[in-house]
């Protein structure tokens, strides 16, 4: 009798553990085939989203760039009313913002490109402006002024906004911005690798190079980048779509973080720096602190890159920055955007960045005594 119970006890608790362990198995293949079926599900979303937003970019790019966009240039400096000179000369109709050249009719470019002449429509303020297709932004980035007040009454809900604009998070600040707005832009940014300068309110000169890489903020809409570039090119520029637009904006940040820091505190053009065998160096040490805070971001900038813009720079014709001819002018410089916005960043991350920092605070010094010497001068003149 016990021989018989136990031999029950051992068949009853295989029973029990062989069932447990169906269950168990059964369990396991349900949640196998639900999450299948939540993969498959969210595959699905996935493409439908994906379908959605071409479906939606393809209307946008429609409607976004006809034949012949209208373009207004923000700020036409040198950079702004070059390019929107020959964009204009390509026979789009181009309106430009800018105080100096508020009352001029015709503008004068000279450039181993092309040299010409052409009617311009100058306005002192955006608000007189209509509404564009085609935005360029070409302001100086600085912390006093106000660009989105200048750039809104041009702009048409769902327009394009094209940052030619030196710095880094440009386009971040402008999404920030705009992201509860109606008008809700398509945000580009540019990047203007050339030597231009603005002889007088009349006249441009472009001394060299000249290349402009155009990408998007969001990936999605690089097909407009794409298509911006391609008009750009149309209109006999140098120009090239870049799918990473970030990565773009730091080998900017090499050049003018070296470059235009250095021809103010040395007081030269760009020649007697690169020449120099003490200063061409310190120029790559400051390109290696702008290399360090940007593969933070895993952006790794090589030191090939670096020695690139060394050795284009001694191959360019000697250069007066836009930096060193805005303190010879007595006007503010771009100090903040050059130079403080990847000191901020660098010191989020715990980047040491000395010369950087160095070259910001002797260039504040040189902004401030240079205010003091206009405020001095403009008393005496009164």
């Amino acid at each position: 009798m016990s021989g018989t119970s136990s031999s029950a006890c051992r068949h009853d608790s295989w029973w029990r553990a062989y069932l447990a362990r169906r269950l168990e198995l059964r369990s396991t293949r349900d949640r196998r085939a639900s999450f299948r079926g939540m993969e498959c599900s969210r595959s699905q979303h996935r493409i439908f989203l994906h379908r959605k937003r071409r479906a939606a970019l393809r209307c946008l790019m429609r409607s976004l760039l006809p034949d012949t966009p209208s373009v207004a240039v923000i700020g036409a400096g040198a950079v702004g009313a070059f390019y929107g000179s020959m964009l204009q000369r390509y026979g789009l109709p181009v309106a430009y913002m800018s105080a100096t050249m508020a009352k001029t009719k015709y503008l004068e470019v000279r450039s181993p490109w092309a040299s010409y002449t052409l009617p311009v429509q100058c306005f002192a303020s955006s608000q007189q402006m209509e509404p564009a297709d085609l935005v360029i932004v070409s302001i100086k980035a600085l912390p006093d002024l106000d660009p989105f007040a200048l750039v809104s009454p041009v702009l048409k809900k769902n327009g394009i906004l094209l940052l030619l604009q030196n710095g880094i998070n440009q386009e971040e600040r402008y999404a920030a911005h705009f992201r509860r707005s109606a008008l809700r832009p398509v945000i580009l940014g540019g990047l203007a690798f050339t030597c231009i300068n603005r002889i007088s309110a009349k006249r441009i000169d472009h001394i060299d190079y000249g290349m402009v890489k155009i990408g998007a903020l969001h990936t999605e809409q690089n097909p407009l980048a794409r298509q911006v570039a391609e008009l750009f090119q149309n209109a006999g520029i140098q120009s090239e779509f870049v799918p990473k637009l970030r990565r773009a904006r730091y080998e900017k940040l090499l050049w003018n973080a070296a470059y235009n820091t250095l021809s103010v505190l040395l007081q030269a053009d760009t020649d007697p720096i690169v020449s120099n065998a003490q200063t061409a160096d310190l120029s790559l040490r400051i390109m290696r602190e702008i290399q360090a805070v940007a593969a933070a971001e895993n952006i790794k900038l090589s030191n090939a890159t670096l020695r690139d813009m060394l050795d284009r720079t001694k191959r360019m014709r000697p250069y007066k920055t836009s930096m060193l001819l805005d303190y010879e002018a007595g006007r503010p410089m771009e100090i903040d955007i050059i130079l403080g916005e990847p000191i901020r960043m660098a010191r989020k991350r715990k980047i040491e960045v000395p010369h950087l920092q160095m070259a910001h605070d002797l260039l504040q010094f040189y902004d401030r005594r240079s205010a003091i010497n206009k405020e001095t001068h403009s008393k005496k003149k009164s």
